[in-house]
């Protein structure tokens, strides 16, 4: 395998492909040991690339071996400057043998076809990440009963893969509001003024005490660059929606209207699907009907279903699902 690996974490890249590619390790039931061991392999891969051709990542879990290589591509890599720095970083300098600008021109050749829905590309996937958190301004109340304005509330993480819509639910804070300022914003800062600003929008609410009116808010990302924000107030289930573009999108409203419909599939929570609200049924059932132990094991198995279902991501979601419906037929069994 062969990633183009910039920007932050590094090891935490390298930890989460580790992961992808080998699905029959579930990292939400590893023990401390071998979640710890996994981190450092993590890490050491990213130490050791040098003048060879790749740098391997070697992990043993229970009593299985499990190995993947890493090469490290980019048209940076060829700079003197950046081949010093990533020495320094990894204390050994990193491989480029790869030729760089054949294996980024690639990506960027097919991520365009990928754009423009061309027929001979169609049995490719090719993901795309969100390269900046996006989210919103809110008022955080601590516990102490103190507020603290200014704080940014992320929404949709970045590397994130693409297209993807996340949503949060958020109340008033004083009593007979009547309106939220919705603060759309891009960036990592906890404080909302360090973030750059996308734009407002203002939403009327029914008056009612603080706490009791709450708006849901959607956003959804597209591998164009572009963001819709849909916001639904929840007790009148009045829905305000607007388009954030970026400065490259060449796409007319009625072409960006056709391509946000086609993904309105993204904003119905996993847990909302037919499916996964039936197995959470079945273990909530299975939850009352029992007592003491019994009743222990079954809360864990919902909320580690209920923790991926949270989660949005897909892998994570099926493996989860498999075990909790594993879960299900054993209890069923007995």
């Amino acid at each position: 395998m062969v990633f183009d690996l910039g920007g932050e974490d590094f090891t935490a890249v390298l930890e989460n492909m580790f992961y992808e590619k080998f699905p029959a390790i579930d990292r939400l039931s590893l023990d401390a040991k071998t979640a710890g061991h996994i981190h450092k392999q993590a890490e050491n891969c990213k130490i050791g690339f040098s003048g060879g051709r790749t740098s391997r990542m070697r992990c043993i879990v229970g009593e299985e071996t499990y190995e993947m290589e890493v090469g490290l591509v980019g048209g940076a890599t060829k700079s003197p400057v950046i081949r010093r720095f990533a020495g320094r970083l990894f204390k050994q300098l990193p491989a480029s043998d790869i030729n760089p600008d054949e294996a980024v021109a690639l990506g960027a050749a097919i991520q365009g076809a990928i754009k423009e829905r061309r027929e001979s590309i169609r049995e490719v996937i090719l993901t795309d990440v969100c390269p900046f958190t996006l989210g919103t301004e809110v008022v955080r109340e601590w516990e102490d009963g103190k507020f603290e304005n200014g704080v940014f509330c992320p929404i949709i993480e970045r590397n994130t893969v693409i297209p993807a819509s996340r949503t949060e639910r958020l109340y008033t804070v004083r009593d007979n509001q009547t309106k939220i300022r919705l603060h759309v914003l891009q960036g990592e800062s906890r404080f909302a003024a360090n973030n750059l600003s996308l734009g407002e929008l203002f939403i009327d609410i029914p008056a009612a005490k603080a706490g009791e009116e709450a708006v849901d808010v959607t956003y959804t990302y597209d591998i164009n660059s572009i963001l819709e924000v849909e916001v639904k107030v929840v007790s009148t289930g009045k829905i305000t929606k607007q388009m954030f573009l970026g400065r490259e999108v060449d796409m007319t409203p009625e072409e960006i209207k056709e391509r946000f419909e086609a993904l309105s599939y993204l904003k119905i929570h996993p847990r909302d699907r037919e499916e996964n609200k039936y197995l959470l049924l079945k273990g909530e059932r299975i939850y009352e009907e029992s007592i003491g132990r019994e009743r222990q094991i079954a809360e864990t198995a919902l909320r580690k279903f209920e923790y991926a279902l949270n989660s949005y991501d897909q892998g994570k979601i099926e493996r989860a699902k498999e075990e909790f419906k594993s879960f299900l037929e054993k209890w069923e069994d007995v």
